[in-house]
Formats: C-alpha cells, sequence, structure tokens
C-alpha cells in the first residue's frame, strides 16, 4: 500500500466517503467547490516515519477494537486498512509539504461535533467565518492547522475550513492527484 508515494513527502487525502454524516457533509459543503470534480468528506494526512506509513486523523469514531480514540490519532496503515477495507477507491491523496510537529502536538484534541453543525449551518446561511472556535477538531481543521497557507489561501481561520475547501484548495493550484497504488 502506498508504494507509488515518495516516503519523503507528506500527503493530504480527500475522502469522498458514503455514509449518511458523509453525504450530509458533501451536501452543505458542495458550495465551497462547485467546479469540482467530487466533494470530499472527510481529510487524513499521510506521513511515513519509523519505516511505515501513518494516518493523522480526527474523527468521531473511536476504534476501541484498534486501540483508537475518537480525536486527532494516528496509527499505522495496516490498522487503516482493517478501517477502510474496500473503501480505498474513495480517497484521493495529494502531495502538501504539511508540518508533522504539529500533526504531532495536536494529538489527543477531541474531535469538535459541534463545529460540523456550525459549518454545515455556515454554509446554508453564506456566512462561513463567523462561527466561534469550539472545543477540539475536525479532520479538515487538524489538517488545516498543520498547513497554514490552506488558511491564508481563504482567509479564514483554520476552524473554518471544510474538506470541500482542501479540494477547492488543491484544484485553485493545480496540484495534481498521485495515485497511491
Amino acid at each position: 500500500m502506498f508504494e507509488n508515494l515518495d516516503k519523503t513527502k507528506t500527503y493530504v487525502g480527500l475522502q469522498v466517503g458514503t455514509s449518511l454524516i458523509s453525504k450530509k457533509i458533501q451536501k452543505y459543503s458542495k458550495v465551497y467547490c462547485l467546479d469540482a470534480d467530487f466533494c470530499p468528506s472527510h481529510v487524513i494526512a499521510l506521513v511515513h516515519k519509523n519505516n511505515k506509513w501513518f494516518i493523522y486523523e480526527s474523527t468521531h469514531t473511536a476504534k476501541p477494537e484498534l486501540g483508537l480514540n475518537s480525536g486527532a490519532r494516528h496509527y499505522d496503515c495496516e490498522k487503516f486498512l482493517k478501517i477502510e477495507d474496500n473503501k480505498l477507491d474513495q480517497y484521493h491523496f495529494y502531495q502538501i509539504d504539511l508540518d508533522i510537529n504539529v500533526l504531532d502536538e495536536l494529538l489527543g484534541e477531541k474531535y469538535a461535533m459541534a463545529s460540523i453543525k456550525d459549518l454545515m449551518l455556515s454554509a446554508i446561511f453564506k456566512n462561513n467565518g463567523k462561527q466561534v472556535d469550539r472545543v477540539g477538531v475536525i479532520c479538515s481543521e487538524y489538517v488545516a492547522m498543520s498547513y497554514p497557507p490552506i488558511s491564508k489561501y481563504f482567509d479564514l481561520p483554520n476552524w473554518c475550513i471544510t474538506p470541500a475547501h482542501w479540494k477547492r484548495f488543491v484544484d485553485g493550484n493545480n496540484i495534481s492527484e498521485v495515485k497511491h497504488g
């Protein structure tokens, strides 16, 4: 898995999920990437260290059977394959220079479920950027904190960045998808 990727680089993965919450996220955040060929519902970071690929993400779903809590977490590729069994075609990867130290510092942060609701409402009422920073982090915010150019690009705080903003960012900056193999 990921044998086609450069181990010295970091990657952002955009998932086009099929769950009910994924469909809601896509429906309400599509406004941020109207011209895109897809609208993602989840964002992960992919980092190679200690001779393994690691996934960094923030999610509301704990996986106690794999020793994974909800919130900001990281785990190796083998666990990722167990979690995402037969769903790898939902992921699109882009090479972006993430700050791994920031990702590591934020491990253990709670998941910010209220932020998801705020982002959906801000899309409906067209007032993104006005929401308050909540305790915890959502997936797109977590990865945005490790890559300040995305917040500067949109002139928004990290907690206002959605998966759709990530898609618009890679498209707007001509960052090509990298096949993960």
